[in-house]
C-alpha cells in the first residue's frame, strides 16, 4: 500500500579557535527537520471464528515530527604529539527501507 513521506531539513554549523593555555578547536552544528508521513494499508482484525483477516476497507494515517539536532566537535592540542578530542550528537536513525515508497 502507498506510503508518501515529506521531509525538509536544513544544517548550519560554525568553526572557531580559542587560545587558551592550549589551543582548542571547536565545531558547533545542529540540523532542523520537519517530517510529514502518511501511511495507508489494511488493518488485521480478529474474526468472530478467532482466525485473524484485514478490514474491507483500507484505512490511512497521518503524523509529523520536528527535531533539532544538535552537534559538537572539539579538539586541543595538549602538546605537539598529543591532541585530546571529544564528540557529542543527537542522531536520528531509522530502520532499513524507512522512507522509501512501498516499504
Amino acid at each position: 500500500m502507498p506510503r508518501c513521506e515529506e521531509t525538509i531539513a536544513g544544517y548550519a554549523v560554525v568553526d572557531f579557535a580559542l587560545d587558551a593555555p592550549v589551543p582548542v578547536f571547536v565545531n558547533l552544528g545542529g540540523r532542523y527537520l520537519r517530517t510529514k508521513v502518511r501511511s495507508e494499508g489494511f488493518h488485521q482484525v480478529q474474526n468472530a471464528d478467532g482466525s485473524t483477516g484485514l478490514t474491507d476497507a483500507p484505512v490511512s494515517s497521518e503524523g509529523s515530527y520536528q527535531k533539532f539536532l544538535p552537534s559538537l566537535n572539539a579538539h586541543a592540542e595538549i602538546t605537539d604529539s598529543l591532541i585530546l578530542r571529544a564528540a557529542a550528537s543527537q542522531t536520528l536513525i531509522r530502520p532499513p527501507g524507512a522512507g522509501r515508497s512501498g516499504l
